[in-house]
């Protein structure tokens, strides 16, 4: 029998060419002490109210109501009030995965590519990130290809 789907939200900040990304909790369930870019379930309190802000009513609104919501729990950013002031440049849809049918809690993410104008100051939800930081792509991608890991 297979797994219910369940929706998710993921934001890839991006500032000046650089990704932020969070190491996740060692002892959280699921995918304890990953790398991940800050996100999480969509829940039902996450109404399809309309926000008001052109860069984000143009996307789904239950989806961005969570993405909004994540952002602000996990690491302290208004996503809302970024954009009213002017610090996110653009905010797009990257594209859809669901986790395989082998996979017992299952996911439906959508990733959404933010563009900041300023690199904001963020704080991080201990009970969930262990850090957070900011680094080039090619930085990331290194460490795999030369069988490291980063610490």
């Amino acid at each position: 029998m297979s797994a219910s789907v369940r929706d998710a939200v993921t934001a890839v900040l991006v500032h000046g060419g650089d990704l932020f990304l969070c190491r996740r909790q060692p002892h959280l369930p699921a995918f304890g002490g990953y790398y991940a870019f800050p996100g999480g379930k969509v829940d039902d309190t996450d109404t399809g109210e309309p926000i008001g802000q052109p860069l984000l009513d143009a996307h789904p609104h239950k989806l961005i109501r969570a993405l909004e919501r994540e952002l602000r729990e996990e690491i302290g950013f208004d996503l809302i009030q970024a954009c009213a002031g002017g610090q996110v440049q653009s905010v797009d849809c990257l594209g859809e995965v669901t986790t395989p049918s082998f996979v017992p809690q299952r996911f439906r993410t959508w990733f959404y590519h933010i563009v900041l104008t300023a690199r904001p100051g963020f704080v991080l939800q201990e009970d969930e990130a262990a850090e957070g930081f900011w680094a080039r792509a090619q930085e990331l991608c290194r460490p795999p290809e030369q069988g490291r890991r980063r610490n």
